[in-house]
């Protein structure tokens, strides 16, 4: 949706070209809303609910159909009451061979979710559950793992702490703080996130081409004017 939106910017972009996207989006959109398999990723308790609630909240920005966006927030904090712990582990996520992976995997789209809800004044970043639990929990119980020197003591294929630096600065943009970017920087990243570090080597070549770009993005948002 955010290369749409840009797109309409761009002189090879044509009005019936966005129209056409439109059009195909809005029944995409219909099918996401009343499909049997879509109505059961709607009711999904593990990340495939926070990704449902994040793709139509998108779609529907796009479509200018922005009281659907509350809906999701709405949506997503159903979720979040069942998703994350008071000590902010993740369940759905840890019983999965990837654990770590699906951990952050979840937070993204639930962070998207939140950057969304910011739009239609819906503030998830500080919602509690029941349990006073939240999404800065979740981040907390992941953040010592930054530091590739806190082994994940859960079942996982991987460790990819990187993927972890975007959505972080993302809660720090959004409570108007530095408390992750300090974690970031104390866990070996600071280099990276001067933007003097581009070659694949450089922390041991664990920041993947989707992590630079996100970041890459963050940081030309924040220095854009009237950001």
């Amino acid at each position: 949706m955010d290369a749409l939106i840009m797109l309409r910017g761009y002189r090879g972009w044509k009005k019936e070209d966005d129209a056409q996207m439109r059009e195909w989006m809005t029944a995409y959109l219909g099918w996401l809303q009343t499909s049997k398999l879509a109505k059961r990723e709607s009711e999904a308790k593990n990340n495939h609910g926070s990704w449902y609630a994040a793709q139509v909240a998108g779609i529907v920005w796009y479509l200018d159909k922005k009281d659907v966006v509350s809906a999701m927030a709405a949506l997503q904090r159903t979720k979040l009451n069942h998703q994350i712990q008071d000590d902010g582990a993740q369940p759905e996520e840890l019983s999965r061979t990837r654990s770590f992976h699906y951990s952050y995997f979840n937070l993204q789209a639930i962070t998207n979710m939140a950057v969304l809800a910011d739009k239609v004044g819906e503030d998830l970043w500080r919602y509690r559950t029941p349990q006073g639990s939240g999404i800065a929990n979740a981040f907390n119980f992941l953040a010592p793992y930054l530091d590739k020197d806190n082994r994940w003591p859960y079942k996982s294929f991987d460790q990819k702490s990187a993927r972890l630096i975007p959505l972080m600065l993302r809660v720090d943009e959004a409570k108007g703080n530095t408390r992750y970017r300090n974690r970031i920087e104390k866990a070996g990243f600071s280099t990276f996130l001067s933007g003097k570090s581009r070659d694949k080597q450089d922390i041991g070549g664990d920041i993947g081409q989707e992590t630079r770009r996100d970041v890459w993005l963050l940081s030309s948002l924040a220095s854009a004017p009237g950001a």
